[in-house]
């Protein structure tokens, strides 16, 4: 069957395309740059440059929240409570 030997000589050139694909790290491997001595404290100081204004505005968020919450107890503790459900 003439099918048959095409199905074949196709599968082997994939075999043998994924092979060398697969080898190639090790025929010809890339060159790569060494880091630096200050590499992590660089990367760090990189993320904590752009983490800190996230930090203080979600503190904010939550200092504001908290600050609600305790005139809403104080409230609650005098006796002038303006939600009915909780009083």
């Amino acid at each position: 069957m003439p099918t048959d030997k095409a199905t074949k000589v196709l599968l082997a050139t994939i075999a043998f395309a994924l092979l060398m694909i697969a080898a190639n790290p090790w025929l010809r491997p890339i060159p790569v740059a060494a880091q630096g001595p200050n590499y992590l404290s660089e990367a760090w100081a990189a993320i904590k440059g752009k983490a800190d204004p996230v930090a203080a505005r979600l503190l904010g968020a939550i200092s504001d929240d908290v600050a609600s919450m305790e005139t809403y107890l104080r409230r609650i503790e005098s006796g002038i409570c303006t939600n009915p459900k909780i009083c």
